[in-house]
């Protein structure tokens, strides 16, 4: 006989969950990196080139490969496994300030591709354009333009040296955000309300419509929801539409394509607002010091000469140890100091890595002189600010069809997403109100979890092995033991007639 459990004991001043529901979807997890996001590094990196779908053509001539991307063959030889091709391209290098960086590497991809990774030069006299091409077995291991392995990096920096970003005077009503100000964002001499939970890194006082991030011990980031019914600065709401806040404070510095974000920036703050999810984010203006400056160029110098990644990354945390992003393994770093407007990139799956400086860095310029350091086009707080509104939809939308796969549950008030998920399970277990209505929530990080389903819209059950199987609720955010259990491995099978199904013959009867 399985074991009986009453979730009414445990719900005291909750709304009743009725009946069991059941919806297991198919769900995209998101990983914060983000290289958050991580989409802000992608960009200027010439990443390692892969098939793309013109590549997958079979094309009988050379010629024939090269019409398809509007290029002209002139002629072909080969010399001692080295091919030269004189062609004329479609496009030059660059269409006045933007890169054809993107269609020159497919196009380098599908040559590689048809001459079976030969070595391979391509030549266009007409447009002085030089493309050498090496590779190593199935791979293109390097691409040198002009004789410049790093061309539209070294190209982009010299381009950005002369970008400046407009500032915007505005002034600031709320008074929990002129108390951080006043108070250097130390979060701790400020009094927000009553803090809901914490999740995402974000500390949450939902009632008060207010949610902030921490670096360092200072606030990175604070956001104004929806809740916040008050003035946040430049007399304007959360709820303030686009018209609303052009005639507040101008044409935006920075919006995205579908101009759903707004972006400015002060003498002191920038200042974004999210018209989908009727926010209003505030970041820090962030100045460096000449003496940061200067430590940042000699660590710099260093690595060039040394070639030492590892003590470059380690002298630079102890030196700076406001980082907000930090991973990396035995091939890869991925550093963050976005206030900084400054990060580390080291990947060995792409081309190009080094150091990148983006426009909100307030040191000289002048320091993307140095080798393996280039300057971004790009604010980087903006760039944060795009992506963590972008993970605020992606955590909370059903992004796939209905499955039967646990790993891919949604569930009718709540989303899940983990930080951390391999073979054995999920850590770092969130929990997204789907539309706002309650304080999102995160269960320990340390618990790692091997099965789970959703008992109900607000009864998240799991198992952890060799200890039991639990239920959390996401609405009162407590969790109750449901069952001991060492077993080595257990699996949650199903969820029918108020009972859990565990190792195919173990239930536990859910009685209210």
């Amino acid at each position: 006989m399985g074991a009986k459990v009453n979730f009414n004991n445990k719900k005291n001043n909750k709304p009743r969950i009725i009946g069991i529901v059941i919806l297991i979807l198919l769900l995209i997890m998101v990983v914060i990196i983000n290289l958050k996001g991580r989409a802000s590094n992608d960009n200027s990196n010439q990443q390692t080139p892969t098939r793309d779908a013109g590549a997958h053509i079979d094309f009988k001539t050379l010629d024939e490969l090269l019409e398809s991307y509007g290029c002209k063959l002139l002629d072909r030889n080969e010399s001692n496994g080295l091919v030269t091709i004189n062609l004329t391209f479609k496009h030059d290098l660059y269409t006045g300030n933007t890169s054809n960086k993107n269609y020159f590497s497919r196009l380098c991809n599908a040559v590689a591709i048809f001459e079976d990774y030969r070595n391979i030069t391509m030549n266009d006299s007409s447009k002085d354009i030089k493309i050498e091409i090496t590779c190593s077995g199935n791979r293109i291991a390097g691409i040198i333009i002009n004789d410049d392995p790093n061309y539209f990096q070294n190209q982009d920096s010299i381009r950005n040296k002369n970008l400046s970003t407009n500032i915007t005077e505005f002034t600031i009503q709320s008074q929990e955000l002129n108390d951080l100000i006043n108070n250097n964002w130390d979060e701790t001499k400020v009094n927000f309300g009553t803090k809901d939970s914490t999740c995402g890194g974000y500390n949450i006082y939902f009632d008060e419509g207010i949610k902030y991030k921490v670096v360092a011990r200072n606030i990175f980031n604070i956001v104004f929801t929806e809740n916040y019914k008050g003035q946040v600065a430049g007399a304007l709401k959360t709820t303030s539409n686009k018209n609303q806040v052009e005639n507040a404070l101008g044409k935006p510095t920075f919006s995205d394509d579908s101009e759903t974000i707004y972006g400015y920036k002060g003498e002191n703050n920038y200042l974004f607002f999210d018209f989908n999810d009727k926010q209003i984010s505030i970041y820090p203006v962030l100045e460096i010091s000449k003496d940061d400056e200067n430590k940042l160029k000699e660590l710099i110098e260093k690595m060039n000469e040394t070639s030492d990644v590892k003590q470059f990354v380690s002298d630079l945390l102890v030196y700076w140890p406001d980082y907000d992003v930090y991973d990396y393994d035995s091939n890869y770093v991925d550093l963050r100091y976005t206030l900084k407007g400054f990060s580390v990139s080291i990947d060995s799956r792409v081309l190009q890595n080094g150091i990148y400086i983006y426009q909100n860095y307030s040191g000289n310029r002048n320091i993307t002189d140095l080798k393996t350091v280039y300057l971004k086009e790009t604010d980087f707080v903006f760039d944060e600010e795009v992506a963590r509104i972008q993970n605020e939809f992606l955590n909370r939308v059903d992004q796939g069809e209905i499955s039967d796969d646990q790993e891919n549950s949604i569930g009718e008030k709540f989303s899940v997403r983990a930080t951390y998920m391999n073979d054995d399970g999920l850590r770092g277990v969130q929990f997204y109100s789907r539309n706002y209505e309650y304080p999102d929530v995160e269960l320990d990080k340390s618990i790692e979890i091997s099965s789970w389903k959703w008992f109900d819209e607000y009864n998240f059950v799991y198992a952890v092995n060799g200890e039991g199987v639990y239920a959390f609720n996401c609405y009162s955010q407590e969790t109750v033991k449901l069952v001991d259990n060492d077993a080595e491995t257990i699996t949650i099978n199903r969820i029918e007639d108020n009972k859990i199904i565990y190792n195919d013959t173990e239930e536990i009867e859910i009685y209210k």
